[in-house]
Order: C-alpha cells, then structure tokens, then sequence
C-alpha cells in the first residue's frame, strides 16, 4: 500500500482539494478583506502550480491571506501540483502551528485530515495516528461526520500497515457506514464518491492483507455505491466509470485468488468495456490480471503504454 494506485492518489487529491476555505483572520488579529479567491488556487493548482504559488505569494504581500491560509494553501499546491509530500507535509504543519485562531472546525479538520495521510504516505504510521485520533474527537465534537470518517478510514489503514488487522477492520467499518448515511442525505455527487473511494480502500487493504472473504463479502455494496453516485445530478464526467472500472479490476483480482478463473475473466472483460480502461491511468488496473493470467507480452504493451504517458 506505499506504493498507491494513480486511482486512490486521485481520490486523494480530490479530498485536499475540498478543504480550500478560509479562517478569515490576519496575522496579527484583525480581519481580512477577502479579494483573493482562493478557488482560483483550486482550479489551477494541478496544471499550473507554479502559476498558483506566484498567486498566493502575491496574495500575501498584499496581505489579502493569513499566515494560516497561506501555508495551508501552500501545502495543497505542493502536494496537488507538484507530488511533493515533504514540502507539503512542512507547511501543512506549518498551518497547524497557528490553526489557535482558526473558528472553522471545518477548515481545521481538513487541515488535520490532510497532515494524517501525509504522514501515512511517508510510512510514518505512529504521528499519523496521532492526528487521526485527536482529529476524530474533534470531528465528534464539532458534529463534522464526514470529517469523523475520512479520519477514521486513515486510521485503519495505518493499523493495516502495522498489522492489527482486526482493529483495522472496526475502523474501516465505521468510517464506510458514516459515509453511506452522509451520501444517502446529500444530493450532491461528492458524498456518495466518498463513499465509493471508502469501499475502495477499504476492499483493497483487506485484499492485500489476505483477508479474502471480508473484502469479496464488501463488492455488492462498492458497486451498490457507485450506482448511488451515478443517480446525483452534478457528477463529472467519467468518475463513475472510473469507479466502476477499480470495482471490476479488483473483483476480478479477488475472483482470481479464489482460484475462480472464469469469474476473474468475465470482470477483466467488464473493466476492458470501461471508457477508463482506454486511459493512461488504467494501466496500474490492467497490468497485475495481464501478468497473473501469463499474458506477458500484452501485458509489457500496457507497460510501454504507460511508460510513454
């Protein structure tokens, strides 16, 4: 799991996106004037993210942001932009360092979410805990489930990474059934694609851990969530079947460890059908049921593939 798929980094960055909103206070106290749209940072931040740190340097010469924001913002353009988790891990704790005067809960907690899979992805799985459980007593206290939940899947998954599988497993249940009440209320696509990325990781951990049967018995529900996520009316183009498609490939990976062949290739066929198997992306899908199938040569084609991309 150090190594994740382009599928769940993209998850990822999706969730470091949503938390661009500000505190609203100076450095020295005192209200700012926002003229500096920090969505700006948001839609740029992935193809021009030099653009986006001139942006917010300029911002905070103009004193237009905090000190708070500006690291805040600074850590997602690092990580967002450029996929440097060292310089964004810095100054995400940099942001955490003056976050006293931060009175949105909801801010806090992205900030705390984000520094907790920061240091899950460098494997440093103890400081990640850390902000993982005090992030989840303040998610509870500030009535924030879907904080509480992206905080409790991070949790499990560093408990996976050391072995205590079981705990594990409590968490990623409770962080997957908060998530599918908050995507059942909410009409807007992001919830219920929460919901799909939990199942996801979820399915995949047990999977990688040899917990077969408990990650097989999850499946329906990932492709019950992707459905629900197809029925919202606000949801970007090809992200359903991009979920479907990791839905596919991992039943059929599941189907294949079981030793049930025919099922594994009929799965293989469903996620090949995708408009996502067409892209770059999908290769990290494709190659490992190419490679344990003995399909070798079409299986470096897909390398080469994407190796060019």
């Amino acid at each position: 799991m150090n190594n994740k798929p382009r599928l769940l980094l993209y998850s990822l960055t999706i969730i470091l996106l949503a938390s661009l909103c500000a505190c609203g206070n100076s450095g020295n106290g005192s209200p700012v004037e926002k003229t500096f749209d920090s969505d700006s940072i948001n839609s740029i931040s992935l193809k021009d993210p030099e653009r986006a740190l001139l942006l917010l340097d300029s911002a905070k010469l103009t004193r237009q942001i905090d000190d708070f924001e500006f690291n805040r913002l600074r850590s997602l353009i690092y990580f967002n932009g450029m996929d440097d988790a060292n310089k964004a891990l810095k100054y995400a704790l940099d942001a955490y360092s003056l976050s006293s005067g931060c009175d949105n809960a909801t801010t806090l907690l992205h900030l705390m979410d984000n520094i907790a899979h920061l240091y899950h992805i460098q494997g440093d799985y103890s400081r990640s805990i850390e902000f993982c459980t005090v992030g989840i007593k303040t998610a509870q206290d500030s009535v924030i489930p879907a904080s509480e939940a992206n905080l409790n899947l991070c949790l499990a998954q560093n408990l996976i990474m050391l072995h205590r599988k079981e705990e594990a497993l409590s968490y990623f249940v409770k962080a997957i059934d908060i998530l599918d009440a908050e995507s059942r209320e909410d009409n807007t696509y992001s919830a219920s694609d929460d919901y799909a990325y939990a199942l996801a990781v979820t399915t995949g951990a047990l999977m990688n851990e040899g917990m077969t049967d408990e990650a097989s018995h999850l499946l329906p529900r990932y492709e019950e969530a992707i459905d629900r996520l197809e029925s919202k009316g606000d949801v970007p183009a090809g992200l359903a079947d991009m979920r479907r498609a990791s839905c596919y490939a991992m039943g059929a990976q599941l189907a294949r460890l079981r030793g049930d062949a025919d099922t594994a290739s009929k799965l293989f066929s469903k996620l090949l059908s995708t408009k996502f198997a067409a892209t770059p992306d999908a290769c990290q899908l494709i190659i490992p049921h190419l490679f344990a199938s003995g399909q070798y040569l079409e299986a470096l084609k897909y390398l080469e593939k994407e190796k060019r991309s």
